[in-house]
């Protein structure tokens, strides 16, 4: 990796990264050629890289008059950058490899330093131990934030910013109902007349629960899993009927056992979803239902009775 810069406040002084693009997440994602901080927040130099990092200094910079504290600090030697998210997803920035103690915050809104709204700010990675900063935060593709620098206490020195921006994977809504359909049940003439009906849960263990009837009388109650449970159910020839109601509304899909990563707007639509599938032996069937909980749906079970074969 090579490095070159030139500092100069105000209007930015160029700054070089020739990445090694096959070195780890602090490196470019692609050669980049960037800009030192700015003095002023106006002048605040433009970057807009995925993941990346610059190297500069803060040795003469100041404060302006209507500049807030960042991080609950005075401070007295802040270097701005205006960053784009590229993706919508969460955003690191940290001063790992900083000479001196910093002060590190994001801001949005408006292009005025006194209108702006702090997203995150941090002092020290971990009081008294490590004197870097990171922060974290929600960012929007195509939004704007400014990014600042500043030594605690006024103290100043050579800085490295690092960034990155892990983008939300993007989950398709599920709908407030899929209900069950029609079965059509085939059992041999010598058999019992009775199906195994079993329900899992699809997606993943996410706490549903629900209760199956048929021909109005409950059969089952159950959490689901990925194991099905199931129950022996008498019926009859013809026309049966099955029944399903979600119990709770707790099923939720974001995180945790499932694995989906979500991003906050998506939380809302999965959080209240109850899933699952459902098999009936002597069915070529197997039926997945999405419901919200208290809700449920109904279908006609129809059993034929003749021919041979082994039972259902």
């Amino acid at each position: 990796m090579t490095f070159s810069q030139t500092h100069t406040f105000g209007s930015g002084g160029d700054v070089s990264a020739a990445a090694d693009k096959s070195t780890d997440t602090n490196t470019c994602s692609r050669e980049l050629t960037a800009r030192d901080g700015a003095n002023d927040f106006s002048a605040g130099t433009l970057i807009s890289a995925p993941a990346c990092w610059i190297e500069g200094s803060n040795t003469g910079a100041d404060t302006e008059t209507s500049e807030p504290n960042h991080a609950g600090n005075s401070g007295g030697a802040s270097v701005w950058w205006t960053w784009v998210s590229p993706v919508t997803g969460t955003a690191e920035f940290d001063t790992v490899g900083s000479g001196f103690d910093t002060l590190l915050a994001v801001y949005s809104g408006e292009t005025d330093i006194t209108s702006i709204e702090e997203e995150v700010a941090n002092d020290d990675i971990e009081r008294d131990t490590i004197y870097q900063s990171a922060v974290e935060f929600d960012a929007e593709e195509g939004e704007r934030y400014y990014v600042v620098v500043d030594g605690h206490d006024g103290a100043t020195g050579d800085i490295r910013l690092n960034w990155r921006v892990e983008e939300a994977v993007q989950v398709q809504d599920l709908p407030d109902a899929q209900p069950l359909q029609d079965f059509n049940v085939m059992i041999p003439a010598s058999c019992p007349r009775q199906v195994e009906i079993c329900v899992r849960d699809w997606a993943c263990e996410d706490g549903d629960e629900v209760t199956i009837s048929v021909n109005g009388a409950q059969v089952l109650r159950t959490e689901l899993f990925n194991a099905p449970r199931c129950v022996d159910v008498p019926v009859r020839e013809g026309v049966n009927t099955i029944s399903l109601l979600a119990l709770n509304d707790s099923g939720y899909k974001c995180g945790g056992n499932c694995g989906i990563f979500c991003t906050p707007g998506d939380v809302d639509f999965f959080a209240l979803i109850n899933s699952g599938e459902v098999t009936i032996s002597g069915s070529q069937q197997a039926q997945r239902w999405r419901h919200r909980g208290g809700a449920g749906s109904r279908a006609n079970l129809n059993v034929t009775v003749g021919g041979s074969g082994s039972c259902p």
